[in-house]
């Protein structure tokens, strides 16, 4: 019998890494291994991050619970030609792997005016193929548009671009739908903070 939800398992492939000897979590939101180590057990420890000095919370995955992700089609995240995942609710993969694996903010740009102006952007991060999916799997859950990878700048990785101000609403509402990190939710009222955006709990404005 299966463990891991979905919805767990988009924290694990947004967020694992397997050194040869073990799977650990890490990232610098405490949400997602607290939310992991209500399934897994275990002890959360931090670390700071090498290069920028960010706090990390990391949880060692159980060995037993190990073949769960293997069977989920999981490789490294740095894998250029990642699998799409086997799960049973792409959706609710999809809804975790945003909040951990994407960057929303402000993009400065021009109206027709030529007037000066900040519109919120949400940027997703990964392997090609996945991101592909996950176009697919968004557009038909939220009722935007499938959006064409672009290649990353610094990497082999794709990187999905939604700029339009309501489509970036319904995906922000939709991941706020259910189980969520708070960090997550604080970024998107700090980005929608002078407009009308996403209101509280996912309910429509």
């Amino acid at each position: 019998m299966a463990v891991f939800t979905s919805y767990a398992l988009g924290i694990l492939w947004a967020t694992c890494s397997n050194t040869g000897e073990k799977y650990l979590l890490t990232n610098q939101d405490p949400y997602f291994a607290n939310f992991i180590q209500k399934i897994n057990g275990g002890k959360i420890y931090t670390l700071t991050h090498c290069r920028n000095g960010t706090k990390l919370y990391c949880l060692r995955i159980k060995k037993s619970l190990e073949s769960e992700i293997e069977e989920s089609g999981y490789t490294g995240r740095k894998n250029t030609d990642r699998a799409i995942p086997r799960v049973d609710n792409n959706a609710d993969f999809v809804r975790a792997y945003i909040q951990c694996h994407s960057s929303l903010g402000l993009r400065p740009c021009k109206t027709r005016r030529g007037e000066k102006i900040k519109t919120p952007r949400l940027r997703l991060h990964g392997a090609w193929m996945l991101m592909e999916w996950m176009s697919e799997v968004i557009a038909k859950t939220v009722g935007v548009g499938v959006k064409k990878v672009q290649k990353h700048s610094n990497s082999e990785m794709g990187i999905l671009h939604y700029q339009s101000c309501v489509e970036i609403i319904k995906i922000c509402e939709w991941v706020l739908s259910e189980s969520h990190s708070q960090a997550f939710e604080a970024a998107v009222y700090l980005t929608f903070q002078n407009k009308k955006g996403p209101s509280k709990k996912g309910q429509p404005s």
